[in-house]
């Protein structure tokens, strides 16, 4: 027998070698699943500057684990002092046997400069934070639609570690389970392990003091979610019945962001802050009702916008409002509700509209005998309304 086949026996007699073949097969799945199941910029990606091999991220490496039936193991090391909180993982990889199959490492702490600064909320947070916790920091940022870096001043203040604790712990655990990944299944020839100082170039852009930012919204991109927050905070004043003063306060609140960005930001921000929470029937009931006058009959197809009932003695103005509000609200949807059932409720739908309209400004007497005619045809009101609150918040 030749020297070489002698030793790769000796070697086979003392390690458990695997086949070419299999190894070949384990390499082929990767790029398979990479190119058939992984998506670009959501799995893995690039980082400008950083050679052609995209650098694998966590729910890269979560795909890949199931495809060969991985389970992670992770070993938390907790290395935290009163001042930093500090975290080394080691995620062991195990079989679906059990069986040990090798190990990856990571490491986080709350002295990275993308944890130690955040972006101060408005100019007046920045001003009001002492200057020995406070900076002016430049940063490079993703232009999308040049593909290039810009550069820009940010207003960062210093964070508190305790409340990035668990950000800190999920990045040691995310850097370890994606070396685990790559040692493991021997990909490190198809994907590369993002640099800490880079992690944000492809992934979410974090709290926004990191060396560097994703890829960012274009110009256009922005300017079509400002219309559309302009629009939507148009609505939701008119919900609120805020006055001209107020959403003209609002606006120079908002204008106080120094990029288009930060401002479309701020405006969202406003618009969730003015929202109110879905209407329950809970809410209605407590509403007060008092005397209706009666209106003229209406056609078919139009609905009449609810006018306030007349105060109650016994209730304070806010209360009032309020009451007027909820049930202006319900009124609405479930006006929507019975548009929606119309072809059910024929032939009858024509003649409940009319009692409906002829039952004066009150909304709550409409509610009441809407709610009755629904639920003759079997139609549970409450239920309904709530799919359609459901449906109005994923949009």
């Amino acid at each position: 027998m030749p020297p070489d086949e002698k030793k790769t026996m000796a070697i086979k007699e003392t390690m458990d070698i695997m086949p070419i073949e299999i190894l070949k097969e384990r390499i082929k799945i990767i790029h398979t699943v990479m190119k058939e199941v992984m998506q670009d910029g959501v799995h893995y990606g690039k980082i400008p500057g950083c050679g052609d091999k995209p650098a694998l991220l966590k729910p890269g490496a979560e795909k890949i684990m199931a495809t060969f039936h991985i389970a992670p193991d992770p070993q938390i090391a907790d290395l935290s002092t009163p001042n930093c909180i500090h975290y080394r993982i080691v995620c062991r990889a195990l079989s679906a046997d059990g069986i040990f199959l090798g190990a990856g490492v990571g490491e986080a702490s709350s002295n990275e400069e993308k944890y130690q600064w955040r972006a101060a909320l408005n100019e007046e947070e920045f001003n009001v934070t002492p200057e020995t916790e406070r900076r002016v920091k430049f940063q490079k940022r993703w232009q999308k639609n040049i593909q290039t870096y810009k550069v820009i001043q940010v207003q960062q203040i210093r964070t508190n570690p305790a409340d990035i604790a668990n950000t800190v712990l999920k990045m040691a655990k995310k850097r370890s389970l994606v070396d685990m990944t790559l040692t493991v299944t021997a990909a490190s020839d198809i994907f590369t392990q993002a640099p800490e100082a880079d992690e944000d170039d492809i992934e979410d852009k974090g709290n926004g003091s990191g060396a560097g930012e994703g890829p960012g919204k274009t110009e256009e991109e922005l300017k079509k979610e400002w219309s559309t927050a302009e629009t939507e905070l148009k609505q939701v004043a008119k919900v609120n019945k805020l006055g001209t003063a107020e959403i003209t306060k609002i606006i120079q609140e908002v204008n106080q962001g120094k990029t288009l960005e930060e401002r479309v930001e701020l405006l969202q921000a406003k618009i969730t802050g003015l929202k109110k929470p879905p209407v329950t029937m809970v809410e209605i009931e407590k509403a007060a009702e008092t005397s209706v006058e009666p209106e003229p009959a209406l056609k078919q197809t139009e609905v009449p916008i609810p006018t306030p009932a007349q105060p109650a003695a016994n209730v304070s103005q806010i209360e009032q409002d309020v009451m007027r509000q909820l049930e202006s609200e319900y009124y609405g949807k479930i006006i929507i509700i019975t548009q929606q059932n119309r072809r059910k409720m024929l032939p009858s739908y024509d003649t409940v509209m009319r009692e409906v309209f002829a039952l004066g400004k009150e909304p709550g007497p409409k509610i009441k005998l809407i709610r009755e005619k629904l639920a003759e045809i079997g139609i549970d009101a409450d239920a309904e309304i709530a799919k359609l609150d459901q449906v109005v918040h994923k949009q």
